[in-house]
């Protein structure tokens, strides 16, 4: 099956570092003004991450268990997959050495232990197993982000904390909303709404708390929370392949907020 074109930034795995540096970017920009130095080794290094993670899934399970057209593309084209992550890693080593004396890069530990967390755990095969994994992903995720753009600031104030705690939530909606849609965490639609309906609720609220101290990135905040809870209500009339796209293009909302000069 050909992907369509909204299936593409799934399938060829840049939907997670595209939504990791708009959210840099307008985090960057919130507290210190301008855009960080870090964007290009942290997209790359997502990119790495999430092609690992494909190629790891293939290894680990069966082809007739492949539920999605990111997991049949990417085991028709394994090969493609294997050079596009070592480009990617390569990029990430080569875009970061200049900066390998910014107290940025130390925060970056964050998405390093994202990376090792989201790849290697994949033996699991228990729902509950996969749901802690999901909640794992969208927070180490939000982390990895979150630090390196806040890093520069030391301890980020308890007003900034709010809107990365928000952030985290959004994120751990986000990957439980898309694994639920493709049966991979639940077998009752009690249990699929919930965890995902107190995520979005935490991230409503802690954007709410922290929207004096940074309004752009609260608004964003909001606006996602928006988005994937009209995604949740209407989540069994979405084709899982449309879903992801969809779930991932409700966090594109820092597009709105950020100042082009």
């Amino acid at each position: 099956m050909t992907p369509k074109l909204w299936h593409w930034p799934a399938v060829l795995g840049w939907d997670a570092p595209v939504v990791a540096g708009f959210w840099y970017v307008l985090l960057t920009q919130s507290l210190t003004g301008r855009t960080g130095p870090l964007l290009w080794p942290l997209g790359f290094a997502v990119w790495a991450t999430y092609l690992a993670d494909r190629l790891v899934d293939l290894h680990l399970r069966p082809p007739d268990t492949d539920r999605t057209i990111r997991h049949r593309w990417a085991r028709t084209h394994g090969k493609g997959f294997t050079l596009a992550l070592a480009i990617m890693a390569t990029l990430a080593v080569v875009t970061a050495i200049p900066h390998w004396q910014n107290p940025l890069l130390f925060p970056g530990a964050g998405v390093a232990l994202y990376g090792i967390i989201f790849v290697w755990p994949r033996r699991s095969t228990g729902p509950s197993q996969r749901w802690i994994k999901k909640i794992a992903c969208g927070f180490l995720f939000a982390l990895g982000v979150f630090t390196a753009a806040a890093g520069e600031q030391g301890f980020p104030a308890p007003a900034t904390l709010l809107t990365g705690m928000a952030f985290a939530a959004l994120c751990i909606a986000n990957c439980l909303l898309i694994a639920a849609r493709e049966g991979a965490c639940y077998d009752s639609l009690p249990a699929m709404v919930a965890p995902i309906a107190c995520a979005l609720g935490a991230a409503f609220l802690f954007a709410l708390a922290g929207i004096r101290a940074m309004p752009r990135t609260a608004g964003a905040e909001m606006a996602s929370v928006l988005l994937l809870s009209v995604l949740l209500v209407h989540q069994r009339r979405i084709n899982p392949d449309t879903m992801r796209g969809l779930a991932d293009g409700s966090l594109l909302t820092p597009i709105l907020f950020l100042t082009f000069s």
